[in-house]
């Protein structure tokens, strides 16, 4: 709720500066946006003192390959590994895998500043053990993004659905939810991003849950900030701080992951492959 109001507030701030000088909010916009944006991670920090907190890792791959000049075809996985063995109120968390996500999904762009997307993703809740199970998870997206002083801000808007499976096989629970991830990326070493520049990509993302069977109607909130480089083949390579809670119950507990997030980002153009095998 105190994020909520923050919110509120600095929308009212940019609307009364919007009213006076029109000029001047795209001026100011991309620091509030930074100093909100570091508000809900300190947040997120703070909170994980009244809940379970899980140190981890969370390697990342993303690949994108045009299938024609407005559909690409991408594939993203991550896997979240927990370091360190913890007892918190009575529960063991032993160091293992604890999230994997496998995510196809086909993008159909409009211009470059707004696309829409669909996929069929595959979680999997403790992998790699007895307990593992699969999450089915099919999602529509539209995602869209403006320029901002010499950064960039990026919305994505999605509706997923998940399928969660029972102790009766063949049987799920079914849970509808809305993400929206609003996001700020802005090379540090000029005006536009180029290769071999570094830059600073944060985000915020919420997750509402609207039809079906879920714990909390305010599930999930994931907060990233890390710093990217981009390579010769236009591919990116990231490393950050990720930090996502969890419901866990229904009383209102989260399980949070602390995680260093390394990223691999890559497009699979003829020209990005010829650029690769040469340098």
């Amino acid at each position: 709720m105190l994020e909520f109001l923050c919110f509120i507030d600095l929308a009212r701030k940019l609307f009364s500066i919007f009213l006076t000088n029109p000029f001047r909010i795209m001026q100011c916009l991309s620091s509030k946006l930074i100093l909100f944006l570091g508000f809900l991670l300190f947040q997120h920090l703070r909170l994980f003192a009244q809940d379970v907190h899980l140190p981890s890792i969370m390697p990342t791959v993303s690949a994108t390959v045009p299938v024609s000049k407005k559909l690409d075809f991408n594939f993203t996985s991550f896997c979240v590994f927990s370091v360190s063995k913890q007892k918190v109120w009575g529960i063991e968390y032993p160091s293992q895998g604890r999230l994997l996500l496998v995510q196809p999904s086909l993008i159909y762009k409009f211009s470059p500043k707004l696309n829409v997307a669909a996929s069929w993703a595959y979680i999997v809740p403790n992998p790699f053990t007895p307990q593992s199970g699969t999450v089915f998870c099919p999602w529509q997206q539209v995602a869209f993004n403006h320029k901002v002083g010499n950064g960039k801000i990026n919305h994505r808007l999605r509706f997923e659905e998940l399928f969660k499976q029972k102790e009766k096989l063949n049987q799920y629970y079914r849970t509808g939810r809305i993400r929206y991830q609003i996001g700020y990326q802005v090379s540090l070493q000029g005006k536009t991003l180029e290769k071999r520049e570094f830059y600073l990509n944060v985000n915020h993302e919420s997750f509402l849950n609207v039809t079906g069977t879920y714990l909390q109607p305010l599930s999930e909130n994931w907060n990233y900030a890390g710093i990217g480089y981009v390579l010769l083949n236009k591919s990116k390579i990231e490393i950050g701080y990720m930090g996502m809670s969890m419901a866990r119950n229904k009383q209102l507990d989260k399980i949070n992951y602390n995680s260093v997030q390394v990223s691999y980002l890559f497009n699979f153009t003829p020209a990005n492959l010829i650029d690769w095998w040469y340098h």
